[in-house]
């Protein structure tokens, strides 16, 4: 039986593109769900699949080479199980969805927003195709989000183009074009990268409020875990297409299990640290040639035989955390034995 609160579930997915190279896995078997009002924050190195998954969220997996391979996600509209994964990513009932109930602030916004149109005529497009407003409304609405999330001079601004907007303004008015329908779902892919601190933490605020005024859920992308442990409720950890790590957020930073969230974690700068930051010796291997066994193994200093042959199973730490590794495992046989 479905959570009452419950608006979003992912099961076993997996999106693989067919490249020069060979099938790429960019997400593997991921699995997870959302509520209403809550904050998921993904977190990982470049090259783990977080972009991809959020693409996949959406109906957005570039065609023809992308595509959804395998699992399902289900988007619960008041009440009523709608399978994303069956809908046109085209088609009527899909477009219905996206960017109205459904919306992503997307990762760089000087490529995503169009040079050619004012930013005003980009968030009018939105409010016009779904909300079926005529065009003074729709400007009137659009001068009204951008001055929420900050903007000011919104009247005038409004009629000005995305090159005339420095990169903390882009990003507003990104958040602006994608909270003027005040969706269910913000889908948010890494919407602080290349921002200063300053700007970043009033984002990171900006985000907070109107997702209190409209009971919004966010699914908060990033590879910043400071940043995740500033904004999440829960926190899923992703490593070459794989979900290694799942909990709260309390137990991701004060009980990490996977040598990977470790790793990360201790990769952290903190104020006062004398020490040398610890790095993550090697990189994430090429998703169209993984490794056997756990895709970890090459870079954890605890793998094992078992780890570098046989891929790990998931093991419950406790209600609502899980993780994938061998290495929890052995230490629970030890304790009972």
């Amino acid at each position: 039986m479905t959570e009452p609160n419950r608006l979003v579930e992912v099961n076993d997915l997996e999106v693989v593109f067919d490249t020069v190279e060979g099938r790429t896995h960019a997400v593997n078997g991921v699995s997870f769900s959302m509520d209403a009002g809550e904050t998921v924050g993904i977190v990982g190195e470049s090259g783990c699949g977080k972009s991809v998954m959020s693409l996949a969220m959406l109906q957005l997996v570039p065609r023809p080479h992308g595509k959804i391979a395998r699992g399902s996600i289900i988007y619960y509209q008041r009440g009523k199980a709608v399978e994303i994964t069956k809908l046109n990513p085209t088609g009527k009932a899909m477009r219905a969805l996206r960017g109205n109930e459904m919306a992503m602030i997307f990762q760089e916004p000087m490529t995503s927003l169009n040079p050619v149109y004012t930013i005003g005529e980009q968030i009018m497009e939105v409010l016009r195709l779904h909300q079926k407003m005529d065009n003074t409304r729709a400007k009137q609405r659009a001068i009204e989000m951008l001055e929420k999330v900050g903007v000011p001079d919104a009247a005038q601004r409004v009629e000005e183009y995305p090159h005339q907007f420095s990169g903390g303004m882009r990003q507003r008015a990104m958040i602006a074009m994608a909270l003027s329908c005040t969706p269910n779902l913000l889908v948010a892919d890494e919407p602080t990268t290349a921002l200063d601190v300053t700007i970043e933490a009033q984002i990171l605020e900006l985000l907070a409020e109107l997702q209190r005024d409209i009971n919004m859920a966010v699914l908060f992308i990033s590879h910043d875990l400071k940043v995740i442990g500033e904004i999440a409720d829960r926190v899923i950890v992703m490593y070459a297409g794989w979900v290694v790590e799942e909990a709260m957020r309390e137990d991701i930073f004060q009980n990490p299990q996977h040598p990977y969230t470790r790793s990360l974690l201790a990769a952290i700068p903190r104020i006062g640290r004398r020490e040398r930051l610890v790095s993550i010796p090697g990189r994430v291997p090429s998703l169209s040639q993984l490794p056997p066994g756990c895709f970890f193994a090459p870079r954890c200093p605890a793998a094992t035989d078992q780890c570098r042959r046989e891929e790990p199973q998931v093991f419950t730490v406790n209600q609502g955390h899980t993780v994938k590794c061998w290495n929890y495992w052995d230490k629970e046989v030890q304790k009972t034995s």
